[in-house]
């Protein structure tokens, strides 16, 4: 039973895979160093890989929650810390994408940037109450003063943050 939906994702899986045929040697020592994927995140960046779910007018490939899905397991695979790293991103891009939460010129320029290999993620995660995405209620705050917002709090974590150019 083929799990794939088209030829062009089964092409599209097909090629990702040769792409990432590396990963599976460090994978390891990447597990026992604690360290992180520097070299896969690069060889993802270089093949396109975090351009997957940004919409095709945004410079994208146009892929949906299913392409991802069958992309990230295909990933981890041959290297987890680098399928759950990079999985951040590629999420947080199809969210934003399907929303568009923000000014449209933001927006825009954020999508210009990922279009370029640019990486993001959700920095919400905090000590006292750890990550929205688990129930977790922020307590950083963000008072408007005149012209300027004072923030106030402090993050613990964001995966993926070594090679993050933007955080949201």
């Amino acid at each position: 039973m083929s799990f794939f939906q088209s030829r062009k994702q089964k092409e599209y899986i097909q090629k990702l895979e040769e792409a990432i045929q590396a990963f599976s040697g460090r994978s390891e020592a990447l597990d026992d160093s604690k360290g992180f994927p520097f070299e896969n995140i690069q060889e993802l960046k270089e093949f396109g890989y975090p351009q997957l779910t940004l919409a095709k007018e945004d410079g994208g490939y146009g892929g949906s929650l299913y392409d991802f899905l069958l992309c990230q397991e295909k990933i981890a695979q041959y290297c987890g810390p680098t399928a759950l790293g990079i999985g951040w991103h590629v999420g947080t891009v199809l969210s934003l994408t399907e929303k568009r939460p923000w000014e449209k010129g933001v927006m825009n320029e954020l999508f210009d940037e990922v279009s370029k290999g640019a990486l993001i993620n959700t920095a919400a995660s905090e000590a006292g109450t750890g990550s929205p995405t688990r129930g977790g209620r922020p307590e950083t705050t963000a008072i408007k003063k005149g012209n300027q917002w004072n923030l106030n709090g402090r993050k613990t974590f964001t995966t993926l943050s070594p090679s993050l150019i933007f955080f949201s």
